[in-house]
């Protein structure tokens, strides 16, 4: 039985690490730097659950991105 091959497959489909970051630049480049991404800890995601559950009309994107307003709102404030 011969060991599985490591590496990059032979069709080059596979990207490395740096090549994806190159790829996600891009990408936010041509959006005009207007993607987010983000990172939650277990209490985010718990308090996101409560807040889904009281407003069931509304969409998970939908109030995070109020609370997003609400926050540079808050912070142009300061």
């Amino acid at each position: 039985m011969t060991a599985k091959k490591r590496g990059r497959p032979p069709t080059g489909k596979a990207a490395t690490g740096a090549e994806r970051v190159q790829r996600f630049r891009a990408k936010a480049k041509n959006d005009g730097g207007k993607r987010l991404d983000l990172v939650l800890d277990r209490g985010a995601v718990d308090a996101l659950l409560v807040c889904i559950g009281a407003h069931s009309g509304m969409t998970t994107s939908e109030i995070v991105g109020q609370l997003l307003q609400r926050e540079a709102e808050r912070l142009k404030a300061e």
